[in-house]
C-alpha cells in the first residue's frame, strides 16, 4: 500500500508539471564575461506595464506557441543571479536597478530557431533624501542559445553599459519626481502577493499511519532564493499494535498541534523543495493493562523533506509527497519514520 502511494504521488507530481500552459525560465549562475565594478544592484524593481509575461516560444513538432516567463518572477530571477553570480567588492555603491521592458521572441531565420531578447532598464542612486536618476537604456541580442543565456547577456550588456558612464559623479543623474518614484520605485511592494497553501494528506510511519492537514502562509520575499512560510498543522494518526505491545499500554489518546518554519526553494519550473522544521506540543492520555489512566505533557520536533508542485497561478492545485521523522516524549513510541503525500489549494 505505501509503495504504491509514492508511485501514485510520483506520477501526479510530475504529469501536472509536464502538462502545464506556460514554460518558465531559470537563471543559471554563471559569472559574466565582462568586469562590473564599482556598484552593486541593491534593489530589482519590475516597472513592466505587463508582467505576466517575458513573450513566447515555438516548441515541438507542431511549432506550438508557448508563453514563458522567469521562474520566480522577473524581480526574484534577476535579484537572485546578481547576488549568486555577480561578485561585489567591498566599496561597492548600492544602486537600484528598474527594469521597465524585458521581451523574448523568435525571429525568422534558417532551420534552428534563433530568439531575441530586448531588455530597457533604468538605473537610480539614493542621494541623501531623493533619489536620482542615474541611467536609462535599451539593449537587445539575438542568436540560437538557449534562452536563459540571451536573458543573461543582456542584463549584463545594460550592466556593462552603465558601467562605462560616469554614474560616480555628484553631478549625475536628474532628481526622480515623486510621481514618476510611485510608478516606478514603489511598483514592486505593490505585487508582492501572500500565499497560501491548504493541505491535506496521508501519512504511513513505521509506528502510526491516518491523515494529516496543514496551512502555510508567506509573503513570498524570498533570501538567496528561499522563503520562509510559517505553519500550522494538526494529524489524526492510528497507532499500530507494535508500539503497545512494547509498552504496556492498551489505549492511548496523544494530541498536539504543530508550528514552526519551514522554507521553500524552487529547484525547477513550479517544481519546489521544502524542509519543515516544526515543534510539536500537547498532552497524551494512556491507559495501561490493569486500567490506570495517566496524562502526560508531549513534547517533540517534527522535520519533514518534501516535494511540490505549485503553480504560479494565482490559485491552483498542489500536491506533493516527502518524508518525515517525529521525536517524542510519548510513553507510546519515541520515535516515528514515513513518508506522506498531500494535495490542496493554492489561493
Amino acid at each position: 500500500m505505501k509503495k504504491h502511494l509514492l508511485q501514485f504521488a510520483l506520477c501526479f507530481l510530475f504529469g501536472a508539471a509536464a502538462f502545464g500552459q506556460k514554460k518558465f525560465i531559470a537563471l543559471r549562475d554563471t559569472p559574466p564575461d565582462s568586469t562590473i565594478a564599482g556598484f552593486f544592484i541593491k534593489k530589482v524593481v519590475d516597472s513592466r506595464p505587463a508582467t505576466d509575461s517575458i513573450g513566447y516560444l515555438f516548441i515541438g513538432a507542431q511549432s506550438r506557441k508557448v508563453p514563458v516567463d522567469l521562474a520566480r518572477g522577473l524581480t526574484n530571477a534577476f535579484s537572485n543571479y546578481l547576488d549568486r553570480a555577480v561578485p561585489r567588492d567591498a566599496g561597492d555603491l548600492p544602486v537600484i536597478l528598474g527594469v521597465d521592458e524585458l521581451s523574448l521572441t523568435p525571429v525568422p531565420s534558417g532551420a534552428d530557431q534563433e530568439l531575441k531578447v530586448s531588455l530597457q532598464a533604468s538605473f537610480y542612486q539614493q542621494r541623501e533624501r531623493y533619489k536620482v536618476l542615474l541611467f536609462e537604456t535599451q539593449v537587445s541580442v539575438s542568436g540560437q542559445e538557449p534562452p536563459e543565456a540571451l536573458i543573461r547577456q543582456a542584463l549584463v550588456k545594460a550592466l556593462t553599459e552603465f558601467s562605462d558612464t560616469d554614474w560616480e559623479s555628484p553631478d549625475a543623474g536628474s532628481p526622480v519626481t515623486e510621481e514618476r518614484l510611485k510608478k516606478r520605485l514603489d511598483q514592486q511592494g505593490q505585487q508582492v502577493i501572500p500565499l497560501n497553501l491548504l493541505l491535506a494528506g496521508y501519512a504511513a510511519g513505521s509506528n502510526a499511519t491516518g491523515w494529516m492537514f496543514s496551512y502555510y502562509r508567506s509573503s513570498k520575499s524570498s533570501h538567496k532564493g528561499w522563503f520562509f512560510p510559517w505553519r500550522l498543522g494538526g494529524e489524526f494518526l492510528q497507532i499500530e499494535s507494535q508500539p503497545f505491545a512494547r509498552s504496556g499500554i492498551v489505549e492511548a489518546r496523544l494530541n498536539y498541534g504543530m508550528f514552526g518554519i519551514c522554507p521553500f526553494r524552487e529547484i525547477t519550473d513550479r517544481v519546489y523543495i521544502n524542509l519543515d522544521f516544526m515543534l510539536l506540543v500537547g498532552a497524551e492520555t494512556l491507559t495501561d493493562r490493569i486500567d490506570r489512566q495517566s496524562t502526560n505533557l508531549l513534547l517533540g520536533i517534527a522535520p519533514k523533506q518534501s516535494l511540490y508542485f505549485i503553480p504560479d497561478s494565482r490559485y491552483g492545485l498542489v500536491v506533493g509527497f516527502g518524508l518525515y521523522q517525529r521525536l517524542l516524549t510519548s510513553e507510546v513510541y519515541k520515535n516515528d519514520f514515513g513518508f506522506q503525500v498531500e494535495a490542496g489549494f493554492k489561493f
